[in-house]
């Protein structure tokens, strides 16, 4: 038997949720990044290991791998807030605005921040409808 969280759901049907979101932020995000990088050719450069100072090229498997992960962690506070979802709904909204500092502070072209932070705004609503809405 699986454990329950405060709301009724289980931790196996709230980590598929997460699963669901960040596979359906992964896709969009792929969709996006095709979308800015070949219709509208933006080049999206971030800042570069080991340093940061230097800029190179957002590979695609990292925009799966970003996408994706956060709807695992997201399962996880869920499940440490048991069950809160008003809760989990501010936390994501406050980390979603903290996530768009860098954007503004790294040095990025402004196309690159403007994609970046699209991608931010669909991953967060793809993992947060699957898991506070939709869960």
């Amino acid at each position: 038997m699986s454990a329950l969280t405060a709301s009724g759901t289980t931790l196996r049907s709230t980590l598929i949720n997460g699963a669901i979101g960040g596979l359906i932020a992964a896709v969009a995000n792929v969709i996006v990044y095709l979308l800015a990088t070949s219709v509208f050719a933006v080049e999206i450069l971030i800042p570069q290991p080991p340093d940061m100072t230097t800029m190179g090229p957002l590979p695609l498997p990292f925009v799966i791998f970003a996408s994706f992960l956060p709807g695992l962690a997201a399962a996880g506070l869920l499940t440490v807030l048991k069950g809160n979802k008003r809760t989990f709904i501010i936390i994501a909204a406050v980390v979603l605005v903290l996530s768009m500092f860098p954007l503004l502070t790294t040095g990025m072209a402004a196309p690159t921040a403007i994609v970046l932070g699209i991608m931010h705004v669909v991953a967060a609503a793809a993992i947060t409808y699957m898991l506070a809405l939709r869960g």
